[in-house]
């Protein structure tokens, strides 16, 4: 352990500290409130993405708490665990500086919160959705930087999100329901009566969710009462506000519904036979390959599974699928083509190279060959690449390198995310924040930005 009292500038900058002339004081304060403990905590601060920042969050967290602080950093794997998610995320941190009382989460042992606890969140009121949520996510987070291999857990972490996504989903729905009924313009019992099912799509319904993303869904209805669809309209747009504005806590992220029938022209929700009508009839090629990752998250379950029996068979009933393909590569180029010019080389997400290339011929091998082979017809982009190896479509050697780049790419984008608790798909181009990322993985600045030329 390294004495703050003694610490020379240029060990402070190779323990990884940037604001050498500030660190010396802000650590004997941490000392002054913690006590010994604050040397000791060094190594933690110092093993973490941001030195720099874990200190001033665990001064702060000192400042609210210090006999708290002090018992947890008391132990050094607790107090490492607490310094790599304060490092890692300024949203994360700034809730834990909200939540002091919260640090007692890395007194627990490292895991995944059970399906139980992402699926049922506190839906008493719109603030303790939020907060429920997020502690949730710090656990999956402190899980996360645990692991020693950045690629390890990419699926069992995005499986997780999915999850609390969901339970988030669940929870504003149950919110949104008492709001309409207390508003009274409809009566409880035709509330009671409506079956509202959301369906995930994207990377939610494929449950390989990134930390901070759009969460698209499709909305079914039904029901005997005669203000079924009115009903159902209200709820999706109150879950929506619930979810997404700012209240004494941050919005979560957006709930998406432009995948469904007609876009954003269409209207918001609609019948199960109305959704089938419109496949049926009208659907685009494009509409196939998204129902692909299509999965009942939350509300009523029945009309939910309803859904998937009628809906998703029709991805596989299309008989050209040689336009389905030419179609999708299309939609790529074009993709490709409305990528701003400064930032082509920065798209860990939608970039030549990038991750909507490998989910791209994942899923059009998929679309082609799931026709005949019912294996092959996973939502996951990594189940669908272990898949299509499995059934002789793709070469074992190019499966493990899809997995691995892919799984690469998906560790960089979380960091990314992770940073600002923000939607976010560009590789870093400022050094300090550049520096934190490869640190987060356990890498140099130079080691990072080769890998990433190299998976590109």
């Amino acid at each position: 352990m390294v004495d703050a009292r003694s610490s020379s500038l240029s060990e402070l900058a190779r323990l990884g500290f940037e604001a050498l002339s500030e660190t010396v004081p802000k650590l004997e304060h941490l000392v002054k409130l913690v006590g010994d403990r604050g040397h000791a905590a060094l190594a933690a601060i110092s093993n973490s993405a941001s030195p720099d920042r874990a200190l001033d969050c665990l001064i702060r967290l000192a400042e609210a708490d210090s006999k708290a602080l002090a018992k947890l950093i008391s132990k050094h794997e607790q107090a490492e665990r607490l310094c790599r998610v304060l490092a890692a995320s300024n949203g994360l941190a700034d809730f834990l500086l909200r939540h002091p009382e919260l640090i007692s989460l890395f007194t627990r042992p490292v895991a995944l919160p059970s399906e139980s606890e992402l699926l049922e969140l506190d839906h008493s009121g719109q603030d303790s959705l939020k907060i429920s949520y997020l502690t949730q996510l710090i656990r999956i987070v402190d899980f996360d930087l645990s692991q020693t291999d950045f690629r390890v857990p990419i699926q069992p972490v995005t499986a997780a999100l999915s999850d609390l996504a969901g339970g988030a989903l669940q929870g504003a729905l149950a919110i949104a329901k008492k709001e309409l009924t207390d508003e009274g313009r409809f009566a409880a019992e035709e509330i009671a009566g409506t079956q509202f099912a959301i369906i995930a799509m994207g990377k939610c319904g494929a449950r390989e969710l990134n930390y901070v993303s759009d969460v698209d869904v499709i909305y079914v209805v039904d029901g005997a009462g005669e203000n079924v669809i009115d009903i159902g309209t209200k709820l999706a747009t109150k879950l929506a506000r619930i979810i997404s504005e700012p209240s004494l806590e941050p919005g979560l992220w957006q709930v998406d519904p432009n995948l469904r029938p007609e876009g954003k022209s269409g209207a918001l929700v609609r019948r199960l036979e109305s959704h089938l009508s419109y496949y049926e009839k009208w659907a685009e090629d494009w509409e196939f390959q998204a129902l692909l990752k299509a999965r009942f998250v939350a509300g009523d379950a029945d009309l939910g599974s309803a859904y998937e029996e009628r809906i998703k068979p029709l991805v596989w009933a299309r008989s050209n699928r040689a336009a389905i393909v030419e179609n999708a590569r299309n939609m790529r180029k074009r993709v490709l083509d409305l990528i701003p010019q400064q930032e082509r080389d920065r798209e860990i997400k939608l970039g030549r190279g990038g991750l909507r290339d490998v989910e791209f011929t994942a899923q059009l091998l998929q679309l082609v060959h799931g026709v005949t082979d019912e294996s092959v017809r996973v939502s996951d982009t990594l189940s669908a690449v272990s898949a299509l190896s499995d059934a002789g479509l793709l070469g074992r050697g190019d499966a493990d390198t899809f997995r691995n780049h892919y799984q690469t790419l998906r560790a960089i984008e979380h960091r990314v995310q992770l940073s600002k608790l923000r939607r976010d798909h560009l590789f870093p181009n400022d050094e300090s924040e550049l520096r934190r990322i490869a640190r987060g993985m356990q890498l140099s600045s130079v080691d990072l930005q080769e890998m990433w030329q190299r998976v590109r």
